[in-house]
């Protein structure tokens, strides 16, 4: 017990530090932390790529990953296309248009 003290400022500091290298790419592209995230995870996790997924191993809310994917969806950076054996499902996939930002992410 006596290094979770530790372990928590660490875990703050390599966040932090993720935030501070994002920002540049985030101004560049007109993106938010949370679709710079999200745009990440979808490269990073190509069998992960439903919303709940996000939510789930990224540990984020769902009104943001969904305001988010909307947000996406309308810059052409991500497109939503429905499961072939379950339409209450919907992948998303990484559009060309999204390749400079997310070969910089």
């Amino acid at each position: 017990m006596k290094h979770f003290p530790k372990f928590i400022t660490i875990t703050q500091r390599v966040n932090k530090l993720y935030q501070l290298k994002a920002h540049p790419v985030c101004e560049k592209y007109s993106i938010t932390q949370a679709e710079f995230d999200i745009l990440a995870f979808l490269r990073n996790n190509p069998e992960f790529d439903t919303a709940k997924d996000i939510c789930e191993i990224r540990m984020l809310k769902k009104s943001i990953v969904s305001q988010s994917i909307d947000k996406l969806v309308k810059k052409n950076y991500i497109e939503k296309s429905y499961d072939k054996n379950d339409r209450r499902l919907l992948h998303l996939h990484i559009m060309p248009e999204a390749e400079p930002c997310v070969f910089e992410i």
